[in-house]
C-alpha cells in the first residue's frame, strides 16, 4: 500500500502528542476536569494559530524552524 503523506510533519507530531495525552488520560481515568482544560487548551490554540508542541521542538533542537505561519487575530 503507497500512503501519501499531506500532513506537515509538525502537525504530525502535535497530533501524536495530543493523541498520547488523551489515551494516558483515558487509561488512567482522568475525570471530566481534564477533558474539558484540554478542550479548552485546544480550542484557545486554535483561536490563536499558535501551538507549544513545535515552539517546544524548535527549542530542543528537534525541528528545524518553520515560517511561523500566519499572525493570530489582532496582531
Amino acid at each position: 500500500m503507497n500512503i501519501v503523506t499531506n500532513i506537515e510533519k509538525n502537525e504530525r507530531t502535535t497530533r501524536m502528542v495530543i493523541g498520547a495525552i488523551l489515551i494516558v488520560g483515558a487509561i488512567l481515568g482522568f475525570p471530566r476536569f481534564f477533558a474539558i482544560l484540554f478542550g479548552i487548551l485546544l480550542v484557545v490554540e486554535g483561536y490563536l494559530g499558535w501551538c507549544a508542541i513545535p515552539y517546544t521542538m524548535e527549542k530542543l533542537g528537534l525541528n528545524k524552524k518553520s515560517d511561523g505561519g500566519t499572525p493570530p487575530p489582532g496582531v
